[in-house]
């Protein structure tokens, strides 16, 4: 149990990694280099995915199929349930069936939360919270980001970016906490700040506020404006008018430009391109449709809208038929523009939070990247093509809704788009 970004899922990956048929026999000599003398098993691992929506019927054909794996095959297996907590949300009650699995289980079982679940299920689990993040932290976190080689960012450059992070994210005032929403921003929207201030070379290029800007947005400008540019200006020593006309040469528009333009060109963990999938938030329904006369989104992009209509939203049917085109998109590298498609949202978490993984075929051959995309209790391995980009169109009263989960608006990178936004000539769009 631990809020986004505290590295829940990595940590258990990581363990997985560890305990994998491949990697057992390292994991075990490590073990005895370490003092513990005792044989430890190989696991496989069995994922589902928790969503508002889920049913109990799910969770217990997942579990069964787990236990015959556990019966019939020498390698025991793991039950992972991802986003337990979602699940909780759910109209049908669907974790009530684990008071009954979890009383004497034959499978090993690991769920994973961002908040406390009711005492009736915690009780028949041992529990291990992750503390947030404080100050030190992030810190030390950000340190090792950076890769080694960059001889040019600065603890104190560090220690500026945990400060801006802190006083946003720990402001008292309702600016940065839209309908008292307190985790509006959160410690992704700061890993993803340090890669971005880490690209930045020259000396000048730091003082950018760019970086702050994309990441940090996603609020009504005529509210936290003026806050932004006292935390910016107090920070990095800059005065205000330097902060303010910064904000006017990237505007909103500009910065959703800049991230459906960013592609990440290797899998090297000291390429630090930003990749964020992007939230495009709208004061009207239609207000996102300038974009395409701006030729910001265009044609070529793949449109996936949400239905309304009875038949569709009492039916899965639908939702299969939008995940497929999603998946050829990751196929393929096409930009995806999703809007009105809350039934499914919860199922590509693992592509909004990036969790790939890479297959490699042999030592010469350079692997692909894969994601698992969930639906309900069924899951796919789906290739991602590195050009593949995702944005989710959503209306400012949804977004900025305490209904919202933590979940969702924490992965993507958030910009505010008003249909009365001026367009910076700079930018010398087309329409």
């Amino acid at each position: 149990v631990g809020k986004p970004g505290t590295s829940k899922t990595l940590s258990l990956q990581i363990m997985l990694d560890d305990l994998s048929y491949r990697d057992i026999e390292k994991f075990r000599i490590r073990l005895k280099e370490n003092g513990f003398d005792f044989n430890v098993k190989s696991f496989r691992c069995s994922s589902f995915q928790g969503t508002r929506d889920c049913k109990p019927s799910a969770i217990k054909e997942i579990w069964d199929q787990t236990e015959r794996d556990v019966k019939y095959k020498e390698i025991p297996t793991l039950l992972v349930f991802d986003e337990i907590g979602l699940a909780e949300q759910s109209p049908h009650n669907p974790l009530k069936i684990l008071h009954q699995l979890l009383e004497n289980p034959n499978t090993p079982f690991v769920g994973i939360s961002n908040w406390n679940l009711d005492a009736a299920k915690m009780s028949r689990m041992v529990i291990h919270f992750i503390p947030p993040m404080d100050h030190n932290d992030l810190i030390t976190i950000a340190k090792k980001i950076i890769p080694q080689s960059n001889n040019i960012f600065s603890d104190k450059d560090i220690k500026k970016m945990a400060i801006v992070y802190r006083e946003i994210t720990h402001l008292k005032t309702p600016v940065f906490c839209p309908n008292g929403n307190t985790h509006f921003f959160g410690a992704r929207d700061f890993y993803a700040l340090v890669k971005h201030q880490a690209t930045l070379l020259e000396p000048t290029q730091r003082q950018s506020v760019q970086g702050y800007l994309r990441n940090f947005g996603g609020l009504d400008q005529s509210k936290s404006r003026e806050e932004l540019c006292e935390i910016l200006s107090e920070t990095l020593c800059l005065t205000k008018k330097e902060v303010f006309e910064q904000f006017e040469i990237l505007p909103p528009v500009m910065c959703i430009q800049k991230n459906l333009m960013e592609k990440k060109c290797t899998q090297s963990p000291d390429d630090l391109t930003i990749t964020r999938h992007c939230m495009v938030i709208n004061e009207n329904h239609y207000s996102w449709q300038l974009l395409l006369e701006y030729n910001i989104l265009n044609y070529d992009h793949v449109f996936c809208f949400g239905s309304s209509f009875v038949y569709d939203t009492y039916s899965n049917i639908t939702n299969y038929n939008q995940l497929n085109k999603i998946i050829k998109c990751m196929h393929t590298g096409k930009t995806v523009i999703l809007s009105n498609l809350d039934s499914i949202y919860e199922s590509l978490y693992h592509i909004f939070y990036f969790i790939y993984f890479v297959l490699y075929p042999n030592k010469y051959i350079k692997g692909n990247m894969y994601c698992r995309v969930a639906l309900g209790n069924e899951t796919r391995d789906c290739h991602v093509h590195e050009n593949f980009k995702c944005v989710v169109i959503v209306e400012k009263g949804d977004t900025h809704s305490s209904n919202m989960p933590v979940t969702f608006f924490s992965v993507l990178s958030k910009n505010i788009y008003l249909h009365n936004i001026k367009i910076n000539k700079r930018l010398h769009f087309s329409a």
